[in-house]
């Protein structure tokens, strides 16, 4: 944390030339190279810090479940991922550029690369948003509580296709902003039509961000330039027809979202919780901020009320302020967070749940703006002092000393289940004549990706023949439900020893079928608890049990 309390030091020094020269708000035109100067060294600071935050201890943590799923498809070729829909709910463009960097990724390091670089990449783009529906001072600032949030960095460092939505959100709304501003060049125009169409290829609701443009596109020009409106409806009905060739599939990966078994009813809570994690995820990390910074009394509550003013505090620093130049670039940066959190919460009350916090990750881009435009005013603290540069300084501390403490509490936390160790434990105790039961179909993965040489030569069941649609797996199965236990009493009989691995059961085995039966019919004789992944053997299980 200190580190990156010294950076903030060494930016703020570097950041005060721009605050009497930034008045600009043009960016396509020729400036000469001292005006630069500044915001460029700046901005590649910011970039060097987000680089590091984001390659800091990447390969840690062993893959989990999601990311179990990516060592599987990543292999499939482009015609196998319009047919294998069924397995989650991610089209085809994250993995076909895995696929193609197949022979250079052999590492969890390697496989989450990507998402970093790619996460890293998301910042300059940010950063030229802000100057067009702001200033350089806000987009200088947007990209430093970019490159330190939590949750942008948590998605930066997974190997799955978040990263890669939010950064082509990021480049379909620079051009959807660039040409709404400059509607006479076709370029824009094209650039838009291109990332909105990938961005659909990235996750399958990123419909959600696409109608969220259009919105902004009517915020940004209104309905007075019926031409303008009308190569604009041309743009959406080109970026609908490109999304054509995957609709069928897309309509399959809906249907995932109507397993009960994944989410409950949608509280209240969820929705708090989401805001605190599209800013700062330090209040909801209290007993692993108490290791860092010692417990005491009221720890949790201090928390909550340093997060709550130093993120609520610009926001109100920005509409008691109210700058007239700022008001397109207010209402873009609050659709961008209000819009998409508005209706997946009410599609999850009124249809099925879907809300997940991961879905909502593009919008902490419009959340880095308002806090920039709330605390822009730092800038002139160190030239011209006033009340109200004292007030964005000390607002504009608390959230980076909030981002920090939140990153610190990141980097120790043991989020995701260790199958790395898992995989190890049973390669070294498998023994011939042994099976292997993985509840998940992405246990049966990660055990493929960390121990190939074991899964080449060890008998097991995984993925069932009617997950993958259509089935091209040998026999095996997952218990979803009583059916499935069918074909668990000929596999364990015949064997010596049966180990069932389990993860996340929940979703896959939410009434513990496979575990009940086993105790049930054969003497369990190992349990191993790693974290979050059950390793279990069961010997001399009964023969003709049902």
């Amino acid at each position: 944390m200190l580190e990156i309390n010294g950076v903030y030091c060494q930016l703020r020094e570097l950041m005060v030339e721009t605050a009497q020269s930034d008045t600009t708000h043009r960016v396509w035109v020729r400036e000469d190279r001292a005006y630069w100067k500044s915001p460029a060294i700046s901005l590649g600071l910011i970039l060097a810090l987000a680089m590091w935050v984001r390659l800091h201890d990447l390969a840690r943590l062993s893959l989990w479940l999601d990311e179990g799923i990516t060592t599987c498809k990543m292999r499939f070729s482009l015609r196998e991922l319009f047919q294998y829909t069924v397995v989650d709910n991610v089209p085809p463009l994250y993995y076909l550029i895995l696929h193609a960097l197949g022979s250079w990724i052999d590492s969890d390091f390697s496989l989450r690369l990507p998402s970093a670089l790619i996460g890293v990449a998301t910042i300059p783009v940010l950063y030229w948003i802000g100057v067009l529906l702001f200033n350089r001072r806000v987009a200088l600032l947007a990209s430093l509580f970019l490159s330190l949030s939590t949750f942008h960095l948590w998605f930066s460092q997974e190997a799955r296709s978040y990263g890669i939505y939010c950064f082509l959100y990021a480049l379909s709304l620079l051009f959807l902003v660039r040409w709404s501003l400059n509607p006479a060049g076709s370029l824009g125009w094209w650039l838009y039509v291109a990332a909105s169409s990938l961005m659909l290829y990235s996750h399958s609701t990123a419909l959600i961000y696409f109608g969220t443009n259009s919105v902004i596109f009517f915020c940004l020009s209104g309905w007075r330039e019926w031409g303008q409106v009308r190569q604009w409806l041309l743009a959406q009905a080109l970026v609908v027809i490109l999304f054509l060739p995957w609709l069928s599939s897309f309509h399959d990966q809906s249907q995932n979202y109507q397993q009960s078994v994944i989410l409950g009813p949608l509280h209240l809570s969820a929705i708090v919780e989401t805001l605190m994690v599209l800013t700062s995820m330090s209040p909801l990390w209290g007993a692993e901020a108490a290791k860092l910074v010692g417990s005491f009394r009221g720890l949790p509550e201090i928390l909550m009320l340093t997060w709550f003013v130093g993120f609520s505090g610009p926001l109100a620093s920005l509409l008691i302020s109210w700058k007239r130049q700022f008001s397109r670039g207010c209402i873009v940066a609050a659709t961008i967070v209000a819009l998409p959190l508005a209706v997946v919460t009410l599609f999850s009350l009124w249809f099925v749940n879907i809300y997940f916090d991961r879905l909502f990750l593009p919008s902490t881009l419009g959340v880095s703006l308002l806090l920039a435009a709330g605390t822009e005013d730092i800038f002139d603290f160190f030239s011209m002092p006033s009340a109200k540069a004292l007030t964005a300084l000390v607002f504009g501390s608390l959230i980076v000393c909030q981002l920090a403490l939140s990153i610190s509490i990141y980097y120790k936390l043991e989020r995701k289940e260790d199958f790395r160790s898992a995989a190890k434990l049973l390669a070294e105790r498998y023994q011939d004549n042994d099976i292997a039961v993985f509840v998940t179909y992405s246990g049966e993965a990660l055990f493929k990706w960390y121990q190939p040489a074991a899964a080449a030569r060890m008998h097991y069941t995984g993925i069932p023949k009617s997950f993958l649609n259509p089935p091209n797996q040998s026999p095996g199965h997952i218990i979803r439900s009583s059916a499935d236990i069918s074909a668990l009493p000929d596999s364990a009989a015949t064997s010596e020893r049966v180990w069932l691995v389990r993860l996340r059961t929940q979703y896959h085995d939410p009434d513990e079928l496979t575990l009940k039966w086993l105790t049930r019919h054969c003497r369990k004789e190992e349990h191993h608890q790693l974290q979050g992944v059950s390793v279990d053997s069961f010997r001399r299980c009964e023969k003709g049990a049902q």
